[in-house]
């Protein structure tokens, strides 16, 4: 098992987590951490605060985002395929070719299609 630092922009570690399915994340504070191509799969991130974080190209497969702080983030290219994102705060959130399927549940009003995200199975 490899262990991952989550650096922040200025490239300070704020923690780590070992690469593994079912990482949990839960209320963790990770504004501007940077997370590009990360594998979180099946991360447990509900709550956390990712706002203004990093997480273009990472893979969030089946990861749990309900009430996570995405506001300003960088989603691009990111798979959130089997996503949970109910309550997750977007706003002004980059999304832009990020992948999500039928699975992928997202808040009420959130439309993907309007944000850019490409649906795949």
């Amino acid at each position: 098992m490899t262990t991952t630092p989550i650096k922040d922009k200025a490239g300070q570690t704020l923690t780590t987590y070992d690469d593994a399915d079912g990482v949990c994340l839960q209320k963790a504070d990770l504004r501007q951490a940077s997370l590009n191509g990360a594998d979180l799969e099946g991360a447990d991130l509900c709550y956390a605060n990712l706002e203004k974080a990093d997480l273009a190209g990472a893979n969030l497969r089946d990861a749990k985002l309900w009430a996570t702080d995405l506001r300003g983030a960088d989603l691009s290219d990111a798979d959130l395929r089997g996503a949970r994102l109910w309550k997750a705060k977007t706003r002004l959130a980059n999304f832009s070719g990020a992948k999500y399927n039928y699975a992928t549940r997202f808040s009420r009003g959130f439309d993907p299609r309007q944000k850019g995200m490409k649906l795949e199975e």
